[in-house]
């Protein structure tokens, strides 16, 4: 049986983020979430013709902030900000708290898929054929850019006396990749027959179109990571000394590798910690090494090939020489005393340098 998940939650705290923003105590949470439901509820009922692609809700200790992304502000806002106000004081009866209401223009309708599905929604209630209205978003959509849409419908489809679904999907629809960016949303057409329902998936990017375009900043090993395209490489070796990465750019003092390893991701964060509970978080703390290269395990009593394990984590390989950890802001009895518990974390003999050291050696 498939088990069908939301795409928006399924990447929640990778490329998606929530649409209400608050915190509260046991007390106040189930009313703060019934005022966000009805706030929405309002909200999709009162603009249902403007074309609103999100509400977004943030609470701050007496204030509610409510961001409304649609594709036609300017009939929102009305003449000289009166909507607006009016709007505000139709919120009052759900909440006591101070509404500010901020409206942001959606630049590109036909690539959010909330949007999408309300178009296909209002186009079967005026009796457009479904398939036309399906086909019509379908090119409308990949001629905006989009890399791939699926749309489905699904009720008593052309008065149909058996309910049954119908789908269409064009280019591609990773969605179990969380690296891409798909966007998803619902709507509903309430006709003669009964509610049809209306679903939308957008494949608007990935995370390479992001790097590329320069959306996102990422340091070079970030970048590697996220643009990896199988995920389970081979040992490899480590030969020779440090050529890059070998002096102290950021602090006055550096943590220096006297060996080569492959330092897993766990002992880079225990040094750290080591590092700040030492310095009690003073000065500044660089971490100068990435844990980028993904390393596999067997499970128990498996026989010996070439075929690889499951994932087991990831860990940064490094040469004698290179630059682990650097400190400034502070003297030079407190980086040495931080760097040695430090290094006690981590599986390779180290030494501390200063930055005019470090920069002889360049």
């Amino acid at each position: 049986m498939g088990q069908k998940v939301n795409p928006n939650g399924f990447r929640l705290g990778v490329n998606k983020s929530w649409n209400s923003v608050w915190y509260s105590n046991k007390k106040e949470y189930s009313q703060n979430l019934i005022e966000d439901i009805r706030i929405r509820k309002y909200l999709r009922g009162r603009l249902n013709q403007v074309g609103i692609a999100q509400i977004g809700i943030e609470r701050m200790s007496s204030k509610i902030r409510v961001t409304l992304n649609t594709s036609r502000p300017g009939i929102v806002i009305g003449k000289k900000g009166a909507e607006i106000e009016k709007l505000k004081s139709e919120l009052k009866k759900f909440t006591s708290a101070e509404i500010l209401l901020v409206i942001r223009e959606v630049k590109k309708p036909e690539l959010d898929a909330t949007l999408v599905a309300d178009s296909i929604a209002q186009q079967l209630i005026r009796r457009v054929a479904f398939r036309r209205a399906m086909k019509k978003a379908v090119l409308q959509t990949l001629k905006s850019g989009a890399l791939g849409i699926k749309v489905m419908c699904g009720g008593r489809l052309a008065g149909a006396d058996i309910a049954r679904s119908e789908w269409y999907i064009k280019g591609r629809v990773p969605l179990q990749t969380l690296r891409a960016a798909i966007d998803y949303g619902t709507a509903e057409a309430l006709t003669a027959y009964g509610i049809i329902g209306v679903k939308v998936w957008i494949f608007t990017h990935g995370i390479a179109t992001l790097v590329a375009t320069r959306t996102v900043t990422l340091s070079d090993d970030e970048i590697d990571l996220l643009l990896t395209k199988y995920r389970k490489m081979f040992k490899g070796r480590i030969k020779g000394k440090a050529q890059k990465g070998n002096t102290v750019v950021y602090g006055d003092f550096g943590l220096v590798s006297e060996d080569k390893a492959k330092i897993t991701s766990r002992q880079i964060e225990a040094a750290r910690i080591a590092i700040n509970r030492y310095l009690k978080r003073g000065g500044d703390v660089v971490i100068r090494i990435f844990p980028h290269k993904p390393i596999t395990k067997r499970p128990a009593e498996v026989r010996m090939g070439k075929g690889k394990g499951p994932l087991e984590g990831y860990v940064a390989p490094i040469k004698e020489g290179t630059v682990l950890y650097e400190i400034g802001g502070v003297d030079e009895a407190l980086a040495r005393e931080a760097f040695r518990r430090a290094a006690h974390k981590l599986p390779v003999r180290c030494k501390v340098i200063a930055k005019a050291a470090s920069e002889e050696v360049k």
